[in-house]
Parts: structure tokens; sequence; C-alpha cells
């Protein structure tokens, strides 16, 4: 072989070392991601159970609020009552 070939191969094989490289990171890098996504994460049927539970409880907390013998209270009455003046203030 001549020393062009002998260059040209050495170019080429540098190549591939450097792309098996690559590849490696990202098969490392998806396989990471992978284990922690299956692990400890809760699956989106889970998910979607969980917060469909969740609406059931809270529209049930509301009819029964609305259920109630003395119904809904007004806004005004969930204020606090206002402040009386004080002796003080009145001279």
């Amino acid at each position: 072989m001549s020393l062009q070939e002998l260059s040209a191969r050495r170019m080429e094989m540098l190549g591939c070392l450097e792309q098996a490289k690559m590849q490696e990171t990202v098969n490392s890098a998806v396989e990471a991601m992978s284990r922690g996504v299956t692990d400890d994460m809760p699956s989106v049927d889970q998910m979607e159970t969980k917060i469909e539970q969740r609406k059931a409880e809270a529209m049930a907390r509301a009819e029964l609020h609305e259920a109630t013998p003395e119904g809904p209270r007004p806004s005004y009455a969930k204020r606090s009552p206002p402040s009386k003046p004080t002796p003080s203030s009145t001279s």
C-alpha cells in the first residue's frame, strides 16, 4: 500500500471510531432516560386515574355542599364582621 492509501485508511478508521463513540454516548443517554421513566414514574394511565378520582371527589364535595339544608352560604356571610370602635376613639 502506498502512503496515501494508508493515510486515507487511517482517516476512515478514525472517522469510524468517532462515530462509534458518539453512538455509545447516545445509547447511554437513551438507556438512562428509559431507566428513569420506567422505574419511578407512574404510567400515564395511573396519572389519569388519579386526576379523575380527584375531580370526582371535588365534584361530590360540591354536590354535598349544595345539598345541605342551609344551602350554599352567600359570599357576604363568609367575611369577618367589621371591627368595633374602641371606647378611646369615641371621646
